[in-house]
């Protein structure tokens, strides 16, 4: 069939197209393999799509290279030209051709007070007393429950659980706070001198930091010197001041040290809350005894403590008293003939109701049985059984003779009280930080948790208050501007405190000895106390020891062991004491010295005296820990 009346552009328009189309493509596809068609222009010219990464990486290290604190400043502004000198200068040169005196104007220095010429005056720089009477106190303490768990250090140290017992030190110094408040306050001196009393907001009591330093005896030498940091937990500002110094900080710190309780806090940093509350540095406000009298000061707070420990006691006595049954106030009037209140040394006690001795077999009167007179034994039961009731009454009567003895022990701490100028009955009240900041003297401290037991160590005090020159120093001569650059005046280092010796967890002492030798049995024998703190409580074991055995042993299931054994026990024959010798006539024994050796190291020889020991005042604080055994319960 014929088409009619149709080109051949309509009868092939779809060919047309699609050649078209193919030739466009073809072209597309050409230009992207010529030149860069998709290149994009910036600034410093066009760039092409892979190497846009690149270029954008190098922008941005200029920009962060611009951005550093060291970087050169992007616009260098000239320091502006000082016109106070020159204002000074005009304004003083005279108009006239004859001299005039220099015109009077109100102060520009803070230093100068009222009137006078316009100048800055040097100023009198306070100097910061000395700090004095260092002493070192060491306890061993185990820490409350939840302590350790607050504190990330005390964490590793007891990374291997209980027990959290620990041996630390306490360095405590006095501080001179009368003489600190003349040397700011510029007692005797000119006014033009003085420091501005604002300057230190008329506190000169700003103590920021007590500086503790130790070194350790190694072979006998000093080494070693370490600042010892804060306790975890203890207030101080010194990590606050150990980086930039700004205006904004100093009125924090000082908004900080302007609470005298927080204040305190700083100086007299609490410690740790522990199981004994062994911890005692005499804070001289509480004592109410003179402050120059430092050893009646510790005297009346030790008396005041063994006083709240005996009364402490005392009544745990008494709760056990009353549940068993007897009184203190019981009379005798039941008592049996011969078992009056005479019988007992006239202490006037009573024991309670029908609690007399039974008879014994064979004594008094009556019938046989179980009465009071019969003829068996009214102690026993038959069959070999315990009367309950007459161990009852032998617990009341231990109870009450310990209450007695208790009693005069609690007379005798109340009489040392008296002596030492304190009252025993007055009640500790609460401490006013205000007041002990407003005193002559203080007493400033710090703990070290890092000494090792059987180490030495000495140490000395610094103290740092604030500087009333900081940031003052457009105020200042050119001479003094550098002290408006620290944040604090240091004391002079105090004198280093008496050599100390840690003691560790376990003591040992020799309180009697005799020697062996031809007459007598054996090789002699020594008598030691091992003492043990073991679970926040001290205690303490007797043992009887040969030459050649090993001090302690296990007891009640504690490890009293120790390291060292008795090598000799040898007469002194370099003493000359008379009262050393026993027993009159030629015959007579003089005292005996106990060799003891370390197993774990055979050059550590030690060389005891019993006598000595016996009244050693470590060993009486330490037997006044321990604690009285407890009466056997029915």
């Amino acid at each position: 069939m014929k088409t009619k009346g149709i080109t051949v552009w309509e009868k092939h328009a779809e060919k047309f197209v699609l050649a078209i189309a193919f030739v466009a493509a073809i072209g597309f596809t050409a230009v992207q393999f010529i030149g860069e068609p998709n290149a994009v222009s910036i600034p410093a010219g066009r760039i092409a799509p892979a190497d846009i990464d690149q270029v954008l990486q190098e922008r941005a290290e200029q920009l962060l290279a611009l951005l550093r604190d060291d970087a050169p400043a992007g616009v260098e502004i000239p320091y502006p030209t000082l016109g106070f000198d020159d204002l000074l200068a005009q304004r003083d040169r005279s108009l006239s051709p004859e001299a005039v005196l220099p015109p009077f104007q109100m102060a520009l220095a803070p230093s100068v007070v009222g009137v006078g010429i316009g100048r800055n005056l040097e100023l009198t720089v306070p100097v910061v007393p000395k700090p004095d009477r260092v002493a070192v106190g060491q306890y061993a303490e185990a820490l409350a429950d939840g302590v350790v768990e607050r504190y990330p250090e005390l964490q590793k140290r007891f990374a291997d659980g209980d027990p959290h017992d620990l041996v630390y030190a306490t360095v405590r110094a006095r501080f001179d706070l009368a003489e600190l408040r003349r040397q700011f306050f510029g007692e005797g001196q000119a006014d033009s001198v003085r420091i501005p009393s604002s300057w230190f907001n008329d506190r000169p009591e700003h103590m920021v930091d007590v500086v503790i330093h130790r070194e350790e005896q190694v072979d006998g030498q000093w080494s070693g010197l370490v600042t010892l940091e804060p306790i975890q937990g203890q207030d101080s500002v010194r990590g606050r001041i150990s980086g930039k110094l700004f205006a904004s900080l100093r009125d924090e710190v000082l908004a900080l040290l302007g609470d005298p309780a927080y204040q305190l806090k700083v100086i007299q940093p609490k410690f740790y809350d522990t199981v004994s509350d062994d911890w005692t540095v005499p804070p001289w406000h509480e004592t109410g005894v003179p402050v120059d009298d430092d050893a009646a000061r510790i005297g009346v707070l030790r008396k005041r403590k063994t006083l709240a420990q005996q009364n402490v006691k005392r009544a745990e006595l008494m709760d056990q008293l009353k549940r068993a049954g007897g009184s203190m106030d019981d009379d005798r009037e039941d008592d049996p003939p011969g078992q009056g209140a005479g019988d007992r040394g006239g202490t006037g006690r009573r024991d309670p109701p029908g609690g007399g001795r039974r008879a014994p077999p064979g004594k008094g009167g009556g019938s046989g049985g179980f009465g009071a007179g019969g003829g068996q034994d009214t102690g026993r039961r038959q069959g070999g059984d315990r009367d309950p009731f007459e161990d009852k009454e032998k617990l009341i009567k231990r109870l009450k003779r310990q209450i007695q003895r208790i009693d005069r022990s609690i007379t005798r701490t109340e009489r040392d009280l008296l002596a030492l100028g304190a009252d025993p009955d007055a009640q500790e009240s609460e401490i006013d930080p205000s007041a002990v900041l407003d005193s002559d003297e203080i007493l400033v401290w710090g703990h070290d948790l890092t000494v090792k037991p059987g180490s030495s160590y000495r140490y000395r005090v610094t103290v740092s208050v604030y500087n009333p020159f900081f940031g003052k120093k457009l105020s200042l001569v050119e001479g003094q501007k550098n002290l408006a650059e620290a944040f604090v005046l240091n004391s002079p280092p105090s004198d280093w405190s008496k050599t100390v010796r840690i003691h560790p967890f376990s003591r040992v002492f020799v309180t009697s000895a005799t020697k062996g030798g031809p007459g007598r049995h054996g090789f002699g024998r020594a008598t030691v106390e091992v003492f043990l703190f073991y679970k926040g409580v001290q205690r303490m074991e007797t043992f009887s020891v040969s030459p050649g055995a090993v001090i302690g042993g296990v007891r009640n299931g504690v490890d009293f062991g120790t390291r060292l054994f008795v090598l000799d026990i040898v007469e002194d024959l370099q003493s000359g004491d008379d009262r050393r010798r026993r027993g009159p006539g030629p015959g007579a024994r003089r005292a005996v010295r106990v060799l003891l050796q370390d197993l774990d190291d055979p050059t550590r020889l030690e060389v005891r005296d019993p006598q000595a020991e016996k009244t050693d005042t470590d060993r009486r604080r330490l037997l006044g820990k321990v604690p009285a055994p407890t009466p056997r319960s029915l």
